[in-house]
């Protein structure tokens, strides 16, 4: 069984803002992300899109990445998972396991081939949900907005009292599909009810906190692939 996947890792993207100071009252926010030490550590995964069982060289090869680097959170970075309808819920359970196993906090954003195997990706999430246990952190912030499991992630400082920075998933979906249902034949993105969110969003999180917040964005698929290259009219997050 050939290995047809592309896992992109980005280790030790490790944000150090000890000497980053926000001039805000203290903001009591139960949330298990924290600085440590002036630090904050994420691993991105992407394109893992194995199907069940998976296999093992994979599984093996993130548990020995989640033990080694030891992340605050992995990203999942779209294409997670592909295999039969009948046996996508088993492909995503092996995969949270791992994640489950190390006691790891992960989240999500959704790719292309997600959905592929005969399930939208709102019914993918609560899977991935129920299988990653507590540890899955994703959700579906605002369910009207165009995808799934768009939403924010602030990270707190060490004591837990002030957002230090702020990660933001965006679904840039799958193919374009028009207002008459066709499909237009191109790679998605972001749309402008979300990036409306983004904006609202942040807005609210610099009044609370009383600066912007340094943040950072996930999203499969890249401006450049996405329809908004090929229909200018087409809003995007990043074009």
């Amino acid at each position: 069984k050939e290995m047809k996947k592309l896992i992109s890792i980005v280790l030790a993207l490790v944000m150090i803002f000890g000497a980053f100071s926000i001039a805000s009252s203290a903001v009591e926010i139960e949330n298990p992300l924290k600085f440590k030490n002036g630090e904050f550590k994420i691993m991105h995964l992407c394109d893992c899109q194995d199907e069940f069982p998976a296999i093992e060289t994979m599984l093996k090869f993130i548990d020995a990445a989640l033990k080694e680097y030891q992340p605050d959170i992995v990203v999942l970075g779209g294409d997670n998972t592909t295999g039969p309808k009948e046996t996508k819920a088993k492909a995503i359970e092996e995969l949270c396991n791992v994640f489950v196993e190390n006691e790891q906090y992960f989240t999500l954003v959704f790719g292309n081939h997600d959905r592929e195997q005969g399930h939208e990706n709102d019914e993918l999430l609560p899977m991935y949900q129920l299988y990653g246990k507590g540890y899955c952190l994703a959700y579906d912030e605002v369910p009207s907005l165009h995808g799934t499991a768009t939403h924010n992630l602030p990270i707190m400082s060490s004591d837990g009292t002030k957002i230090k920075f702020n990660l933001w998933m965006f679904d840039s979906g799958s193919h374009y599909i028009d207002e008459n249902g066709n499909d237009l034949g191109f790679y998605d993105c972001v749309r402008e009810d979300q990036i409306k969110w983004y904006t609202e969003k942040s807005k609210a999180l610099e009044a609370l906190t009383g600066a912007k917040v340094p943040s950072m964005a996930f999203q499969h698929i890249i401006t450049e692939e996405g329809v908004a290259s090929i229909l200018p009219e087409m809003p995007s997050f990043l074009g």
